[in-house]
């Protein structure tokens, strides 16, 4: 009570809540039951949270999805729908794959790991992946498009770009 009172008081434009569930639902809850309609958005809060109604309407940016077209042909290919976080784990051997077979290495043998992880800071930028294209900053930062999303009917929506 005491930090939503706290909050309706410097009457912020937007609130952002970094909590998962169940800790985010009741805090939304709180938050609509004392009358505040603040805009809320946090790192994982918003796809974290069970009730989607408690941000109906509300559009967010979210780390990277699968593109429509892997979600396509995961679709066509297995017969249904990828688990959570099925993409990262296609993005993450798709770069593993690019980098060992562009890895120095003499012909017919493996490449040894320092050549891998050498050939990942070189060969991985631009690469398309299940996320979108994928780069690498020369500090190691992985870089991917960010995703507009908006709750919409209690689903999150992605946005066109």
């Amino acid at each position: 009570d005491v930090m939503l009172a706290k909050i309706k008081k410097e009457s912020p434009d937007i609130l952002i809540v970094e909590a998962l569930t169940p800790e985010s639902d009741s805090f939304l809850r709180m938050m609509r039951r004392a009358g505040l309609k603040i805009p809320v958005t946090g790192i994982w809060t918003i796809p974290a949270l069970n009730d989607k109604s408690l941000v109906e309407g509300m559009w967010y940016v979210d780390d990277a999805s699968a593109t429509p077209e892997f979600t396509k042909q995961f679709e066509n290919v297995i017969g249904g729908k990828a688990t959570n976080y099925g993409e990262f784990v296609y993005t993450m051997l798709n770069v593993l794959t690019n980098a060992w077979e562009k890895a120095d290495a003499e012909p017919g043998q493996k490449p040894i790991p320092e050549n891998v992880v050498k050939s990942i800071m070189e060969n991985t930028n631009g690469l398309e992946t299940a996320l979108g294209v994928l780069s690498i900053e020369s500090d190691g930062s992985i870089v991917l498009p960010g995703i507009m999303k908006q709750i919409k009917n209690g689903e999150q929506i992605i946005l066109e770009k």
